[in-house]
């Protein structure tokens, strides 16, 4: 272990920190301590990092903004990076934007919108990095990020970096091919596809989707929406949804069109706004949301809270939830 750490500085530097807690790094703010702790500044920075704990054959994670995931209150036993990559290029006579996976995805957004370039408002207010968002596929208001990428740049476990294009990244709901593979490729950079518009029309349009945001989601400490969408049978989901006498006509547009229904409603069928774990809580805002009540919350009340859901969930209406969120450390 003395060899590690010793390496580990040689070539990180006093950059390197030991036990730092990853709850000071989460949109949760639960976390135990990882052993290694390092702030990747550059792309350069990150590869070095990352090529380090391969050579030394120590687990690794890069953490981006912190949002959608739980970090075990045991931490993490080899290297976090955290990835502070914020590099942003744009190639306005194509609309075009290259930007680091450490970038904010609000401020790409923003700073897009200062070259009259747009298409992503809808993601705006969503805390996390561009990597993170990639990954996952965030998506909100029939949108996804998937759609606007047109190349990324991946470090892969062999210590190479190669471009591959959005075919292979394979994007689904919620998903895209970096989420199923073991070890994985870690995010550089993302080229993307924006469109034309005038800034004050893109202006118009963030902070419509912000306000929606504020007035839908709780400001309370969380990882963002903690379980997907599941995919249902339409024709079903009209009928139920018939039968409980529901009027909210946005709800069966949005299974019309997607095929999905909001787990936040099925949730709140359940009763989900009536559970908790101690201070492991369901938002009242949006039962979707699991929240830090008054910072006292650990990973494991938040992940006994989740079972909890999932359980409710599929004894009212035989669906299996699937998280979003990621889950981190040692379990």
């Amino acid at each position: 272990m003395k060899d590690i750490l010793k390496q580990l500085k040689k070539s990180l530097g006093e950059g390197l920190m030991e036990n730092e807690p990853l709850a000071r790094h989460t949109t949760f703010g639960i976390g135990g301590p990882a052993r290694y702790f390092y702030r990747a500044k550059t792309i350069s920075d990150l590869m070095v990092a990352v090529n380090l704990a391969l050579n030394l054959k120590i687990p690794y994670l890069v953490l981006g903004g912190g949002s959608n995931v739980l970090v075990s209150d045991r931490g993490f036993l080899g290297l976090c990076i955290k990835n502070e990559a914020r590099n942003l290029s744009f190639i306005k006579e194509k609309a075009q934007v290259i930007a680091d996976s450490g970038v904010p995805l609000s401020r790409l957004i923003i700073e897009s919108a200062s070259y009259d370039l747009g298409g992503l408002e809808f993601l705006y207010g969503i805390p996390g990095t561009v990597g993170g968002a990639v990954v996952s596929n965030a998506g909100t208001f029939g949108g996804a990020i998937g759609d606007f990428i047109i190349s990324a740049t991946l470090l892969f476990p062999n210590g190479n970096a190669k471009r591959v294009t959005k075919k292979w990244l394979n994007f689904g709901y919620r998903d895209c091919k970096l989420r199923h593979l073991v070890p994985k490729p870690i995010i550089l950079s993302i080229k993307f596809q924006f469109a034309t518009n005038r800034r004050e029309e893109i202006l118009r349009k963030m902070q419509h989707f912000q306000k929606i945001r504020v007035m839908k989601q709780p400001i309370d400490r969380s990882a963002g929406s903690f379980f997907k969408n599941p995919k249902v049978d339409r024709i079903w989901a009209q009928k139920y949804l018939e039968l409980k006498g529901e009027k909210d006509v946005g709800l069966k547009s949005i299974i019309e069109k997607t095929g999905h229904i909001p787990a936040g409603w099925l949730l709140e069928q359940a009763g989900a706004k009536k559970m908790r774990v101690k201070a492991a809580r369901v938002s009242k805002k949006h039962a979707n949301f699991l929240i830090n009540y008054k910072g006292k919350a650990t990973a494991s009340q938040i992940r006994e809270l989740a079972e909890k859901l999932k359980k409710a969930v599929n004894e009212k209406f035989g669906i299996v939830l699937e998280e979003e969120v990621e889950y981190l450390g040692e379990w």
